[in-house]
């Protein structure tokens, strides 16, 4: 099969095909396919050929009839624990807990500071790294189901 074929069998159009393997020489298969992606980065999405995106468009139509939603008729799983880990600010060992996810953001305070006397509950902050956020007074009564914490997270005390 040769380069040209595998491009097309790929989905791009004839026409970036031949700009693609006009553009790279000839090289190979590598080289052309570096170029196709190059170019989508370079047209804005939405400007591509129209011939290119109304051949897509009507094959999409034609092959997959509309999809459901996830949640049409799909039960997501509810954990019934959280596993974190939670890193200390401080440089103390990191502390791994098993706890029920209806539990609050205070319980996991009042852990922290049972194992860390210099952590007071009232004063800990916590924080998570990515997405990064800090939480607030406000979100220690809220559970760790709640907070999206669940199946497991990776939480940074500072007292």
């Amino acid at each position: 099969m040769s380069d040209r074929e595998q491009l097309l069998s790929f989905g791009f159009s004839p026409e970036r095909v031949d700009r693609a393997l006009k553009a790279t020489g000839g090289r190979g298969l590598q080289p052309a396919l570096q170029f196709l992606e190059d170019d989508n980065k370079r047209i804005p999405s939405g400007q591509g050929s129209s011939q290119e995106q109304k051949a897509q468009s009507s094959t999409t139509e034609e092959k997959a009839p509309r999809s459901k939603g996830l949640r049409e008729g799909v039960r997501g799983v509810v954990h019934p624990n959280t596993r974190l880990e939670i890193r200390l600010s401080t440089g103390e060992p990191s502390l791994s807990v098993t706890l029920p996810s209806t539990n609050t953001l205070r319980s996991v305070a009042e852990y922290v500071a049972e194992q860390y006397p210099d952590y007071d509950v009232d004063s800990i902050t916590f924080m998570m790294q990515f997405p990064r956020k800090t939480y607030s007074r406000s979100d220690r009564e809220k559970t760790l189901l709640g907070l999206g914490f669940t199946p497991s997270s990776v939480l940074i005390a500072m007292p």
